[in-house]
């Protein structure tokens, strides 16, 4: 038991004491900042015993993107993109062909532009590409009559398979 000045009359008083004897207010020795000491403590307590370490994680409300394909760098032999190119060259519609990027493989064809979509051809040629040992990769189509005058308009594409 200790003494501690009322809150009111400043008289010493027991901290257990209900009542001053000199003034007669009741919980003498308690003070408004003792209150709050001890509701920090419990807050402190209740946090740490009965929230979970799921209900405490962040909630990420980010939206979701769709992962980006991680794209190997393959380094194939000049024999090997020569003998594919010549390949993809020889092909009846193909006007001309060259590589964009031999380091990851990456053709750029053009065909004359009858109007239709150009991906179905273009995934044939990821076939002859394949036939030649080049896997992976990219086709583009061109409109021939475009590239003619320096207009790249893209008429088909293709993502080779590994």
């Amino acid at each position: 038991m200790a003494l501690v000045e009322c809150k009111e009359c400043s008289q010493p008083v027991s901290n257990w004491a209900s009542k001053c004897p000199k003034c007669g207010v009741n919980n003498p020795g308690t003070r408004w900042w003792h209150i709050l000491i001890v509701l920090v403590i419990l807050a402190f307590v209740f946090r740490f015993a009965f929230l979970s370490d799921e209900q405490l994680e962040p909630v990420n409300t980010a939206i979701p993107t769709e992962p980006v394909p991680v794209l190997p760098v393959v380094l194939f032999t000049d024999k090997v993109l020569s003998a594919a190119l010549n390949a993809v060259e020889s092909e009846e519609k193909v006007e001309d062909a060259a590589w964009s990027d031999p380091q990851f493989p990456s053709l750029s064809v053009s065909i004359w532009n009858d109007g239709s979509n150009r991906n179905g051809y273009a995934e044939y040629l990821c076939q002859v590409l394949a036939e030649h040992g080049m896997t992976g990769g990219v086709v583009h189509i061109y409109d021939h009559a475009a590239s003619l005058q320096e207009d790249y308009v893209e008429i088909g594409n293709a993502w080779c398979q590994k």
